[in-house]
């Protein structure tokens, strides 16, 4: 299980959040026009969230505050967006 898979299960189990997923982006070096993933001591740069129930904003509020501390980024890196309802959900 990977790193996002875990914190997106964790904050799932959250109230009110329901369903999760997490993104996390790095820093990347370019080196001759090319990007490069970095291996080793990759810099987190942002987190992207989707969740069910970020369209209320108390939940917006204690994911991004529980993130930030989580992971000790800012909180301005953080990007949280609810969830698109699925079709037979509308």
């Amino acid at each position: 299980m990977t790193d996002e898979q875990q914190l997106a299960q964790i904050l799932s189990e959250m109230d009110a959040v329901g369903q999760v997923q997490v993104y996390f982006h790095y820093e990347q070096e370019t080196e001759s026009g090319n990007f490069l993933t970095l291996s080793k001591g990759q810099k987190m740069t942002g987190v992207i969230i989707v969740a069910e129930g970020a369209h209320q904003s108390t939940v917006k509020s204690l994911l991004k505050t529980t993130v930030s501390t989580t992971l000790q980024i800012p909180a301005h890196r953080i990007q949280i967006v609810p969830m698109q309802m699925k079709e037979e959900e509308k």
